[in-house]
């Protein structure tokens, strides 16, 4: 969450620098300006993807636990499955 939100704030940076950049109007310096916000704001940008990046792949490699089942069940039938599909709890017409 922490992190989207710094990518939000960093995709916000990105349009205020180009904003800027197209309104210097030629000054040097507003330029210069423009461009070291529109660079700062890529490089936090890339940090943000590359901790996403890094936390998936610790999560996935190293705190998987191993007997959980994969996503999206398959770890067989569980008690409530199978009561639900014995022969006496269904409804006779």
């Amino acid at each position: 969450m922490v992190i989207g939100a710094a990518a939000l704030v960093c995709v916000v940076m990105i349009i205020v620098g180009g904003y800027s950049y197209m309104t210097a109007g030629g000054d040097q310096q507003r330029v210069g300006t423009a461009t070291k916000t529109l660079t700062n704001a890529i490089i936090g940008l890339a940090i943000c993807f590359v901790a996403v990046i890094l936390v998936n792949f610790v999560l996935d490699t190293f705190l998987k636990p191993e007997s959980s089942p994969p996503p999206g069940g398959g770890g067989g039938a569980t008690p409530v499955m199978m009561y639900l599909f014995k022969e006496e709890s269904k409804l006779k017409v």
